[in-house]
Formats: C-alpha cells, structure tokens, sequence
C-alpha cells in the first residue's frame, strides 16, 4: 500500500508547527551501516520534556529493501534517542545525590515530628539530624551577615552552639504549634555559582508549604533554607543583627538559648 501521500501531509503539518528538526541524514546512514535513508523520514520531535519519535516511511510494502532500511533506521534512532535522553554526567552528580540527601533528611524529621517523644528528646534527636545535614557554621555566620563573616574562636563556637539550640527550640515549637509533618521531594535545580537547590513541599497540619534548601559548594551540606520565597538567613539576620547592635554579642547568645526568639524570627 502507498503511504507517501498520508505521511508527507502528517510531516509537513509537523514541520509547520515547528515541532520537528529536519534529520541528519549523514549520521543516519551512518548508523544504519551506509545504507540509504532517503526513504524512510525521520525527525526527533520534544514536545513537554518527552521524546517522541516519529518513522514516516514511504515506501511500497513489497519492497523488502525498503523495510529493511527502515527497521534499521528505527533501531538507530533508538540508539539516538538513548543518548539525547540520558542526563549529563554533570546535572547527575550535582542534583540526584542532594534529592537523596535531602529526601533521607526529611524523612528523619518527619518520623520525629510524629514521634510522640518529650521536646527535650526531640530537640535531643534533632540536633543529631541537624549535625548531619547541615553545615551549621556556615548557616550561623550567614544569619549575621559580614559580622558573622569576621567571627573566630571562642566567639564563634558559642554563637553556634547558641544558634544549633536556636535550631533544636524552633523545630520543637513548630511540631507542638501545627503537629507532625509530612514532606517529598519535587525535583532540584541549579542555584547560584552552580550549586545544587532541592525543591520540597511539606504539609503540616492543613498549611503546605514549598521550601527550597540550598547546597554548600562542596555539594555534601545544606547552607540555607527558603519557605515560601522567604530565605531563613534573611529573616534571621533582621532578627539578630538588630539585637547585635543594641545589646552586643553576648546578649544575642543568651537570647538564642534561652528560646526567647523562637517564635519571633
């Protein structure tokens, strides 16, 4: 049976709509062993992030040539399409690992938040999860912005321990004020100088919320947090940096283990 006339008016509507890109016939004939294309059509068309591959032969169907060329065509657009859809070393190493870490995490704090133990075992476990995901140091000196840049020593160390209890009291009366949590990961991107964003969204109670946890460059610790467009560095540092410079260092560290601002940032 004739199928150029069906198949050059289901190309050329394709073409039209600006779906498809013209084959590379020289890389075809080179898959298919040398073997001439002409009669068998071929585009990639990606339409929704999805591959669609679309063999419009024409030929006669008593043409055993004919069908040889294009089974062999198909089979190396498979082979083409194998390679266009596999994801870069680069995007695999940079985003897959942190959806992992990132998934692990939430999963730790999800079965604690639903865990029924006393605030003080919570706050306990959530320090050990904390510690583990979570460059603290990092997070801490940003919440200061250039102050907390310039800290060192003894200063420094007390400033995050106050602030990994700051962590542990805000984890706590999150879970006593809306329940237990309830988290997935969506996907990741790429953020600043390249370094890897995890998209959640995580239900507690009836609110959901989209947050966004930020990579260090060395790609292995969490250094910032975003919930609803929102930076948590951002509004800590409103927070901290007007106590820094009203009342000193010193006042700050007491406030952030005392709990004080715990419902305040």
């Amino acid at each position: 049976m004739e199928l150029g006339n069906t198949s050059h008016a289901r190309d050329t509507s394709i073409v039209e709509h600006g779906m498809c890109s013209s084959p590379d016939t020289g890389l075809m004939r080179h898959l298919v062993g040398g073997a001439s294309v002409p009669p068998a059509r071929v585009f990639l068309c990606c339409r929704e992030r999805h591959l669609l591959l679309i063999m419009l032969p024409m030929m006669h169907s008593s043409n055993p040539s004919g069908w040889r060329v294009f089974i062999a065509a198909r089979a190396a657009m498979l082979m083409v399409a194998a390679v266009l859809l596999a994801p870069t070393g680069q995007t695999m190493q940079a985003a897959e690992p942190a959806e992992k870490t990132v998934a692990a995490m939430l999963g730790q704090i999800d079965w604690l938040s639903a865990s029924g133990l006393s605030e003080a075992e919570m706050a306990r476990r959530f320090l050990a999860i904390e510690s583990q995901y979570l460059d603290r140091t990092a997070m801490a000196r940003e919440a200061l912005g250039t102050y907390g840049a310039k800290l060192t020593g003894t200063a420094l160390a007390d400033y995050v321990n106050a602030y990994r209890t700051y962590l542990a009291d805000s984890f706590v009366f999150g879970v006593r004020k809306t329940g237990a949590s309830t988290s997935r990961v969506l996907g990741s991107r790429k953020g600043p100088d390249g370094v890897a964003v995890v998209i959640s969204r995580i239900r507690t109670g009836k609110k959901v919320r989209d947050t966004l946890w930020f990579f260090c460059a060395d790609r292995e610790r969490i250094c910032d947090v975003e919930v609803d467009g929102a930076r948590a560095s951002a509004r800590q540092r409103k927070l901290f940096t007007e106590i820094l410079h009203e009342r000193g260092l010193r006042a700050l560290v007491r406030d952030l283990k005392s709990g004080v601002l715990v419902s305040a940032a």
